[in-house]
C-alpha cells in the first residue's frame, strides 16, 4: 500500500521529519532533518536509524520505545543523537506507526524538534545548582523587598541558621545593625540596575569576620 503522507508533512521546514522502516531503515528525511544532523540526504537514505545514536541512552530505551511504536502506540520523548561531526544534539520526538490495510505495521512517521539549546541551558543550571549547594561560601538569593528567596547550604555553616529557618525572613536579620543603612542603598543600586560589589569588615571579641556581598539583578 502507498502510504498517502502528504508533502506538507515531509517537507515541514519547521519541523525535522523521517519515515522510517520497521527494520529501522530511513525511507525519507527532510531538509530539516539533515541540517540538525549535519548529513545529507543521500547518506542517510537506506542507513540504520543507529547512524545517529549517541551512547547516551540505554538499550532498554530504544526497546521500549520500539515496543511502543510496534504496538500501534505513539510514542513521544527526547532523544539525544549524534550529528555527523561528532557533536552531540537533543530532539523532542514524537514516532507515530503506520500500518497497511491490513492492520500490519508498514512504517514509521518520525517528526521532532530541535531542543538542544533548551537541553544545555538545563544542564548548565544543574550544574551551577551542583556548585552552589558544594561549596562553603554562603549564597543567599532575595528579592527587591529584602526576602529570602533561596539559599544554599554554606549559609548554615557561616550563620547557624538552616535554610528552612531563613527562607521567606528579611535579608536584615544576617546584616550586623551598623550595616542596614548600607544594605538600603545597596538594594537601591539594585533597583537601579546597577552592578554592586562590596566587602565587608567587623570585629567581634577581638575575632575579624569578613562579610561579603556579591549583588546582580537580574529581570
Amino acid at each position: 500500500m502507498e502510504l498517502q503522507l502528504s508533502d506538507l508533512i515531509l517537507e515541514n521546514p519547521k519541523q525535522m521529519i523521517a519515515l522510517i522502516s520497521k527494520e529501522g531503515v530511513f525511507l525519507h528525511v527532510n531538509e530539516m532533518f539533515c541540517t540538525v544532523c549535519g548529513y545529507r540526504a543521500d547518506e542517510l537514505l537506506g542507513q540504520n536509524r543507529k547512524i545517529l545514536a549517541s551512547g547516551y541512552h540505554e538499550q532498554s530505551f530504544f526497546d521500549d520505545l520500539w515496543k511502543t511504536s510496534d504496538s500501534g502506540y505513539i510514542w513521544k520523548g527526547e532523544i539525544k543523537n549524534k550529528r555527523k561531526d561528532g557533536s552531540f544534539f537533543w530532539m523532542d520526538t514524537t514516532i507515530i506507526p503506520l500500518f497497511t490495510e491490513a492492520g500490519e505495521l508498514d512504517r514509521s512517521l518520525s517528526i521532532s524538534i530541535d531542543i538542544s539549546e533548551k537541553k544545555e541551558r538545563e544542564e548548565k543550571q544543574q550544574l551551577q545548582e551542583w556548585i552552589i549547594a558544594s561549596i562553603d561560601d554562603a549564597i543567599i538569593s532575595k528579592d527587591l523587598a529584602g526576602k529570602i528567596t533561596a539559599c544554599n547550604p554554606g549559609v548554615e555553616k557561616i550563620f547557624g541558621y538552616n535554610q528552612e529557618e531563613l527562607l521567606g525572613k528579611n535579608i536584615s536579620m544576617l546584616i550586623p545593625p551598623e550595616l542596614l543603612m548600607e544594605e538600603a542603598q545597596l538594594i537601591a543600586d539594585i533597583r537601579a540596575e546597577k552592578k554592586v560589589e562590596i566587602t565587608r569588615q567587623k570585629g567581634s571579641q577581638g575575632v575579624e569576620n569578613v562579610y561579603r556581598s556579591r549583588s546582580l539583578w537580574h529581570p
